[in-house]
């Protein structure tokens, strides 16, 4: 069992990392402002830095509402203004997909980590909330994504 555990790890060792089309810095800068449109609050979901064992090489696409938002790499971020009230964020892999329900209020920001997890052949998704300080801070280290459509 170890050998094979070693025989993956090393395997993955040289995956490229997963890239994706970032947004313009003007529109990054300004999601760090963390400022929402005036009566919406802002959504934003972040993957942190991983390594390529726990999913650092695959891209996973996020939904909010039902509608495609986009994808997130390691290191980047997805943000949306959204109306108050619930939403719910999706994510998808081949071998699952993760849903959660956030409250995003008015005048402000609200942050979902999509979490990368080691699944049977693929890596698994997870979706958790983020208090404001570690999703400020994961948000100021991350590249903003570029979005399917819009801003």
């Amino acid at each position: 069992m170890r050998s094979i555990l070693l025989v993956c790890l090393l395997a993955c060792a040289g995956c490229p990392a997963a890239t994706i089309p970032l947004a313009d810095p003007t529109l990054d800068e300004e999601a760090k402002q963390f400022h929402p449109p005036e009566g919406q609050g802002l959504l934003y979901v972040v993957r942190q830095p991983g390594t390529a064992i726990l999913g650092g090489f695959v891209v996973f696409p996020v939904a909010i509402d039902g509608t495609a938002l986009g994808a997130v790499a390691p290191g980047t971020y997805l943000v949306l203004p959204v109306t108050p009230g619930l939403h719910h964020v999706t994510a998808l892999t081949i071998e699952n997909s993760a849903a959660l329900t956030v409250r995003v209020d008015a005048g402000q920001a609200t942050f979902v980590q999509l979490v990368s997890r080691i699944g049977w052949l693929l890596p698994r998704v997870a979706l958790d909330i983020m208090d404001e300080a570690a999703g400020r801070a994961a948000v100021q280290a991350a590249s903003r994504a570029q979005r399917l459509a819009g801003p």
